[in-house]
């Protein structure tokens, strides 16, 4: 979608809702074709919007306008209770709750482009380096009751329905959750706990349900994956308002709604202060995996893989390489290799400018150690040593 179809539309949205709470401050019916109209309109671009604050706003505005919509609908019906239906009354009912239906179902619809992601976008699994043991236990756990349904059935196996990743930030918990969805064909759902977090008294809670109506009416198998949900779930105490603790009951009776349920659903939820999650979350999570640091061989195959284009020196070897960076997380050495790839091609870029392109120098090991002095671990050793202790 254009920049500027998308503008056309943000602003065709906000004349509709402004057309609809006039007519809602007047109890006028018309309120209600107007909002529908809206909320279309806001479904139709949601594929243009690009995943930031905008498309927590829409979401949020969709459902309010949604909560507006059948509040104007029962204040219609209970003046017309204290009337006598006439034939034009009951033709009109009817029309209304086809509007509410087209509206649900348009809601529907703007949440769920809003929240799945494509699954062809996301990584192959074997395209994710190390991770090994991880990997056996997401599809232990997520694939396997997906396969083998019959076996669960018979052996009265439950499968693992609500499993929490922990580990330090860049270590791929985002990338392996995708991977597993493509691996099995899983609807994939990815959240932040932003999206579900409004400052409209209430909002969050319906936000919450209406995601998990979703998910759980669904009859393919699906993965929400929770990015960041230490921010929804920390410890309650004394000093924490009504509103977060309403939230936190809300996300409670919902997980357990789902691991209730028949549905083939299962919740994934990554966070990097597992220590800081409320008992009540923690017991729901019937498994925890943690992603650590990749070790020597994870290290040495990620740059084998980012680098294989970069020519250096002889004696820069993937296993020196993976040597050197002994703490890195799997985003620091991406980001490493970027700046080494970088470093090659200016150095490429200084022998064309002196014509003797194709005997440019070479990044030397010392070169090397330069860049790294300048891009030092992300990740300090005595906070991997708190999720070490918390894992044991």
């Amino acid at each position: 979608i254009s920049h500027g179809a998308l503008v056309e539309a943000v602003r065709k949205n906000a004349e509709l809702f402004a057309q609809a709470t006039a007519a809602e401050n007047g109890l006028n019916v018309e309120a209600l074709n107007e909002m529908i109209v809206a909320s279309k309109s806001i479904a139709s671009v949601l594929p243009g919007i690009a995943e930031n604050a905008s498309r927590c706003s829409t979401l949020r505005t969709i459902i309010s306008t949604l909560e507006t919509a059948v509040k104007l609908q029962k204040a219609k019906e209970l003046k017309r209770e204290s009337q006598e239906p006439t034939q034009d009354d009951a033709m009109d009912t009817s029309e209304d709750k086809e509007k509410l239906d087209s509206f649900a179902s348009s809601r529907k619809n703007a949440l769920e482009s809003t929240l799945v992601t494509n699954v062809d976008s996301l990584p192959l699994l074997s395209d994710i380096v190390g991770l090994k043991e991880a990997k056996e236990a997401l599809l232990e756990a997520l694939v396997d009751p997906l396969l083998y349904p019959e076996w669960f059935e018979q052996s009265n196996l439950k499968p693992w329905r609500c499993v929490l990743l922990f580990g330090p930030p860049g270590t791929g918990k985002s990338a392996l959750c995708g991977g597993i969805a493509r691996e099995v064909g899983a609807r994939f759902y990815s959240i932040s706990s932003s999206d579900l977090i409004s400052s409209w008294s209430g909002q969050s809670e319906k936000l919450i349900r209406s995601l998990f109506d979703i998910v759980i009416a669904n009859q393919e198998p699906s993965i929400v994956f929770m990015d960041e949900v230490d921010s929804l779930c920390r410890k309650r105490n004394n000093n924490e308002d009504d509103s977060n603790r309403r939230v936190k009951t809300e996300l409670l009776v919902q997980i357990s709604r789902l691991q209730s349920s028949k549905s083939r659903v299962f919740l994934i939820s990554a966070t990097n202060c597992p220590w800081d999650l409320d008992p009540a979350f923690l017991r729901r999570f019937e498994k925890k995996i943690y992603i650590g640091l990749p070790d020597s061989e994870a290290r040495e195959a990620l740059f084998a893989k980012l680098l294989n284009r970069t020519t250096m020196a002889a004696d820069v070897s993937w296993s020196w390489l993976s040597s050197v960076t002994q703490g890195h997380s799997g985003d620091d050495i991406r980001r490493l290799s970027n700046e080494i790839a970088f470093a090659q091609f200016r150095l490429f870029k200084e022998a064309k400018k002196s014509r003797e392109t194709g005997s440019e120098k070479l990044l030397s090991r010392e070169d090397i150690s330069s860049i790294l002095s300048r891009n030092p671990p992300t990740v300090s050793r005595e906070y991997v040593s708190q999720f070490e202790s918390y894992s044991n």
